[in-house]
């Protein structure tokens, strides 16, 4: 088996929009991290959609529970990988939404990816910047992997 992996990142700003360009991308790589996709929480299961040959996890950052939705929808991400690349891939839970993880097993290798989108620095948003690198650094410690990859940020 080949030991290279190659990973792309792409802020997509809507993938229902560009998904063509999604899947051109697929056909590169090995693992697709995805950011701003815009997709609303029942909407998440379009990623599945994206390419059969690619499994998916993704997260919405739109709250849906204040009611009408105003505007466009906003945030969210994804990671895509191609299922017949690896031993395993186990999707890990990420409390923030700004992260969507997975834990990739290959041989007697793993590795871990993650497909981030912090927020934009300025003060008001140092609390939800560093809950998010604490529940990265979490993630970290607990699965102890020879190595990982952030995407987006």
């Amino acid at each position: 088996m080949d030991k290279s992996c190659k990973l792309i990142s792409f802020n997509c700003k809507s993938v229902t929009r560009c998904v063509d360009y999604v899947r051109k991308l697929c056909q590169r790589a090995d693992i697709l991290a995805l950011q701003e996709t815009w997709l609303l929480p029942h909407d998440l299961q379009y990623l599945n959609k994206i390419d059969e040959d690619f499994g998916c996890t993704g997260t919405s950052a739109v709250d849906t529970s204040a009611g009408i939705l105003r505007g466009r929808p906003y945030g969210g991400v994804a990671l895509l990988w191609r299922k017949n690349a690896f031993g395993s891939v186990t999707v890990l839970h990420c409390a923030s939404v700004r992260l969507a993880a997975i834990r990739v097993i290959t041989g007697d290798t793993s590795f871990l990816v993650f497909s981030v989108y912090m927020p934009v620095d300025c003060g008001e948003n140092l609390p939800e910047f560093t809950e998010c690198l604490a529940e990265i650094n979490a993630l970290l410690r607990a699965l102890m992997s020879e190595c990982f990859y952030f995407r987006g940020l």
